[in-house]
């Protein structure tokens, strides 16, 4: 049997001191066409992150399943350190966060988003809470939300505006 550490999936927990996230997780989990391009869908995901992550003061290492060769890869930024699994092949990312977790130890508090079963249960055996991707992207949109002006009235055009002040002409004939 598997033990699970406490679900940390709400809003209300006090922040970790350090997220690890599983970004292939992350970015493939809504179908917004990342299959395109990993590698900017990759990018993306890393903007957004630093964006919320300066407002809120949090700290996250971003590990990403090797990209395809020649596309480049993000750079790691005040919030977010970029981190490329080592290895090609299946669960390349996951064997680095689990390794990543048994280096940092119980020293950080620190907590992994994934929403990958087999990864989520090989962090519980490591005692490390865990909260699902989805549960990481309402927050970055519920931030991105927020943060956007209000939308200003679209202009009256003039024809309208016009026609609307001028009394109809009627045509005797």
């Amino acid at each position: 049997m598997v033990r699970r550490p406490p679900d940390t999936d709400s809003f209300d927990a006090p922040p970790p001191s350090l997220l690890v996230i599983d970004g292939s997780n992350v970015y493939a989990s809504r179908p917004d066409g990342w299959w395109k391009d990993r590698a900017d869908a990759a990018r993306r995901l890393a903007a957004r992150l630093q964006t919320l992550f300066i407002a809120t003061g949090e700290r996250a290492i971003l590990i990403f399943d090797p990209l395809p060769r020649g596309t480049g890869t993000p750079s790691s930024t005040s919030h977010v350190e970029i981190r490329i699994a080592a290895h090609r092949g299946r669960n390349a990312a996951d064997d680095t966060i689990v390794t990543l977790v048994r280096e940092l130890g119980p020293a950080q508090r620190l907590t992994v988003i994934t929403s990958d079963r087999r990864l989520r249960e090989r962090v519980a055996a490591l005692d490390t809470p865990t909260q699902s991707s989805g549960t990481l992207l309402r927050r970055l949109e519920e931030a991105e939300q927020n943060r956007k002006p209000e939308r200003p009235a679209p202009p009256i055009s003039y024809r309208r505006s016009h026609a609307r002040s001028r009394p109809s002409r009627q045509l005797d004939r």
